[in-house]
Order: structure tokens, then sequence, then C-alpha cells
């Protein structure tokens, strides 16, 4: 029997193509399959989001700033990528990469972005955490009436990693999105910088409670 048009009938949505990823138990692996999968339930899939996003990282780690880069470096280090994740569809073409991320939930990404962060860091006595806000370039529009994109990044100056960032709607909006942004990181033992519009007592006290997360360390991927 037919379901209502535009729904996906139950005993199709609960059909979904299983990867076999060979790296599934390195903890990058693992970050990627907890991301939840936009795309609807189908047998049909030939890119996991596993997969996708570990190219995309991995090109991208690499110097790929557009997605055909992403598309030409996961090309030739195919061979290499399948020792990690399912690699049986091939790479996926620039419209696919393009098509899954915008359907990928912002909040989504950032959180799987900020778990890898955590594992790439490699702790050290005192390290030095910058909290700074930013405008990118390139994102305001006066004709349209659209402002630039603002973040506030939290940097490992020892690690040389953006360890999580939070958009804000302008530059006074900082102040309470710092100790968000600090509730998502473990500052245990660390120093932190930030301007003077920092400076608040809800923020100081932020710093005084924390020290208690615990941080995982990365298993070093082979070569």
């Amino acid at each position: 029997m037919a379901g209502r048009r535009g729904e996906i009938p139950l005993h199709v949505k609960k059909k979904k193509k299983r990867f076999s990823h060979p790296g599934i138990e390195h903890p990058l692996i693992k970050i990627f399959e907890s991301a939840e999968d936009p795309r609807a339930a189908s047998l049909f899939f030939r890119h996991s989001l596993t997969s996708v996003l570990f190219m995309t990282l991995i090109a991208t780690i690499c110097g790929a700033t557009d997605w055909a880069k992403v598309v030409v470096m996961s090309q030739g280090m195919t061979d290499w990528m399948s020792t990690y994740v399912d690699m049986s569809g091939g790479v996926p073409c620039e419209r696919t990469f393009k098509n899954i991320f915008n359907t990928l939930k912002p909040e989504i990404l950032e959180k799987s972005l900020r778990e890898v962060s955590a594992l790439l860091r490699e702790r050290t006595a005192q390290e030095v955490i910058s909290f700074d806000g930013q405008s990118k370039k390139g994102t305001a529009d006066k004709q349209k009436g659209l402002g630039g994109i603002h973040l506030l990044n939290a940097w490992s100056a020892e690690n040389r990693i953006c360890l999580g960032q939070l958009k804000i709607d302008d530059k006074s909006n900082e102040i309470p999105a710092m100790p968000k942004l600090m509730d998502m990181l473990d500052l245990r033992g660390t120093i932190i910088t930030a301007d003077a519009m920092n400076t608040q007592k809800n923020t100081v006290k932020k710093v005084v409670d924390q020290g208690v997360k615990r941080h995982q360390k990365l298993t070093p991927l082979r070569h």
C-alpha cells in the first residue's frame, strides 16, 4: 500500500547502505562515523559521509583550496585512503562534494572539527590559548545589506591550530560567546589570552572553574 505523497515509506527508510571502513578503530574515523548524515536513507549511496569528510580533511591539510583540488588530491591518494575509509565508490565529483556539504548541518561539522583539533593537539605545560574575534574578508556585501561574517576563535600558539570557533553577529557579541566557546574546550593548565573586551567577571569565573575535562590522544596515521 502506497504511503503519502512525498513521504519515504517505512520499509525503505530503514534500509541504508552499509560501508566498511578498514580504519574504523582509529579515533579520527570514529569522529566522522559519529557525524549525522543529512541524506535520506538509501541503498544506492556510492559514498559514505565518513569517506567524504576524511577525503576533504586530508586534501585540505595537503593544501587544497577548492573542490576541484580536493577531487584531484583524493584521486592521487586513493590507495592510501582506502586503508582507512571505504573507497569502493571511488572519489566523488565536485558536485557531489558540494551537495553533501550544503546539506550538512554547520553545528555537526563544527563539532567534528573541534574533536579533530582535540586529537591533533599536543598538550604542553602552560599552553597558550588565544581567544580573538575576526571578520572574514570578502564576506560582506554592502549592496545587499549583508555584513561580514564574524568568528570568535580559540587558537593554540604551541600547536598552531584552531581548537574551536563560534560564529557571532558582530564583535560586541564576543562577550557572551567566549564562555560558551570555553565550555566546548579542554583548557586545563593553559594560559588564556584575550583582548580588553573580554575582561568580564563571568569570563574570569569560567577560567577559574575550568579544569576537569579529559582529552584523547591521537593514534598516529600509518604512512
